[in-house]
């Protein structure tokens, strides 16, 4: 559908209504419940973020030809990114990027941070890829372009809803990791503050 898209447009929000109604009709249901009961019955809470970060997999399957998002479009790379201390020790471990544990944590989203680049940003790639936080693996807009992921735009973007996956999260880390959250930036801290994306 051409044209900027408008969330009070009936014909517009049915549209990406169908779209992530057609990724999740395509979504392997099998693959996923196998993936995500492998990473409730691990042990080991940094091999846990592993099987669930596998489990996206089939999401990101399900949604080719559906959603926006493309190589080199980081916009929503300039967001706030919530994850969990485990999920933040694995990445540094990976990484071999220095980790700094938050003095508070919370389960609410920065805004502070709307318009600060991600930490691993290099350029427009994720630096990270491979070990990106399992949030900016479900982050899909299910419109056709970026149009109104830009951070210049006031429209709501229209995003998948992957509760299945933040249900698992939450069953395979459980409530006590589960509540040791912050954002991408208070566990890895920039050297110098980045530029603010206007």
């Amino acid at each position: 559908m051409p044209g900027p898209y408008d969330p009070a447009d009936p014909e517009q929000r049915a549209v990406t209504k169908a779209r992530a109604d057609t990724i999740m009709g395509n979504l392997d249901h099998a693959a996923l419940d196998h993936l995500t009961d492998r990473a409730r019955r691990e042990p080991n809470p940094h091999a846990k973020v592993i099987w669930i970060r596998r489990s996206t997999l089939p999401l990101k399957d399900a949604t080719r030809g559906y959603v926006a998002c493309r190589d080199e479009c980081s916009h929503c790379c300039s967001i706030p990114v919530m994850m969990t201390l485990t999920e933040a020790q694995v990445i540094a471990k990976e990484t071999g990027r220095a980790l700094t544990v938050p003095l508070q944590f919370t389960a609410e989203p920065n805004d502070d941070y709307t318009g600060t680049p991600c930490p691993f940003l290099a350029g427009t790639h994720c630096g990270i890829y491979q070990s990106r936080p399992i949030a900016c693996r479900l982050q899909y807009s299910v419109w056709h372009d970026a149009e109104p992921c830009r951070l210049d735009s006031i429209k709501q973007v229209p995003l998948l809803n992957p509760m299945i996956w933040n249900v698992a999260l939450l069953m395979s880390l459980g409530a006590k990791l589960g509540q040791q959250i912050a954002d991408i930036r208070d566990f890895f801290p920039p050297a110098s503050p980045p530029p603010r994306v206007a």
